[in-house]
């Protein structure tokens, strides 16, 4: 499940922004939270029956809060709570209560609501309109975007990685489904994740479980594929290197050595060059002084 939902992923993002997927690292956090939510500004519709179809019960129940939703939605319930719980809403409606019984999504959508959390419907009976609101969302996996440079750039030099979050909208969720067969459950999910990363079908970068894709799609054995593209890119920079430059990285204890070495060596050769330069005027100096004081001495006789 957790290969199925990234390649939905890189197929969503591969059809959005072609000239990003060249070369890429898509990422899985191993903690939580596992999802987030896109708010979703599309028409929503009300059910007078007792248990409308539309509504997905069977749906694992995703673990978000108004704090994980991004963008602007379609919103029902209390205007002015919705205003000060952030700009999340492109307008606030009052659901019709005549004759309906369920406040329903649009296709794939799901509510996220202030005081009761997430749901497929929402009852009109027990919601509260005077002390909630509900937004319309899509919840997508939390999945993480680097770049080729990136990655390799963190391997080889062990610096930090920047992250940058990619929310990959309404074609993710078509592509999934948002079904209980294409989902885990979070503490599964973890445990999935920390596994992949300990038998090597994906890079671990710090926290993170990582999966090589390009125009082609997600390659499953990713540690294999990081381990060549690694190699190859030490052939070409070897290639590209002069016979002196790269003795010195063949050699890395030439380079301790000579780097201990070149302050004494450097204080010698000054030493050695202006030595006889600076002794030579000290003495110039000198006899200067002497000379001085000896005529000195003789006018005062």
């Amino acid at each position: 499940p957790i290969l199925r939902m990234l390649e939905a992923t890189f197929l969503s993002l591969n059809e959005s922004n072609p000239n990003i997927t060249d070369s890429c690292w898509l990422c899985y956090d191993v903690k939580p939270p596992f999802y987030e939510g896109v708010a979703l500004d599309t028409p929503f519709s009300y059910s007078t029956a007792d248990a409308p179809r539309q509504c997905r019960w069977d749906t694992p129940r995703k673990g978000i809060t108004l704090s994980q939703v991004t963008g602007q939605g379609r919103c029902f319930g209390n205007a002015t709570l919705a205003k000060r719980k952030g700009n999340v809403c492109t307008e606030v409606v009052e659901p019709d209560r005549k004759n309906n019984k369920w406040v329903v999504p649009s296709v794939s959508g799901m509510w996220v609501c202030q005081r009761s959390g997430v749901s497929p419907c929402v009852f009109l009976a027990k919601f509260g309109n005077s002390n909630d609101f509900c937004v319309q969302v899509l919840i997508v996996p939390r999945v993480l975007y680097h770049s080729d440079g990136e990655v390799y750039h963190l391997f080889e030099e062990n610096s930090r990685l920047h992250k940058r979050e990619i929310l990959t909208g309404i074609t993710i969720a078509m592509l999934l489904g948002l079904g209980a067969a294409g989902t885990a459950t979070g503490n599964r999910r973890g445990l999935d994740l920390l596994l992949m990363q300990q038998g090597g079908l994906c890079a671990a970068l710090k926290e993170e479980c990582c999966f090589y894709a390009d125009h082609t799609g997600v390659v499953r054995d990713s540690m294999a594929e990081l381990r060549n593209r690694l190699a190859q890119r030490q052939k070409d920079r070897e290639a590209q290197q002069g016979w002196f430059e790269s003795w010195f990285n063949r050699s890395p204890w030439l380079t301790t050595l000579i780097s201990t070495l070149i302050g004494p060596v450097t204080i010698i050769l000054l030493t050695l060059i202006f030595g006889p330069c600076i002794l030579n005027k000290l003495v110039q100096f000198n006899k200067r002084c002497l000379e001085t004081a000896n005529t000195l001495f003789l006018e005062c006789r």
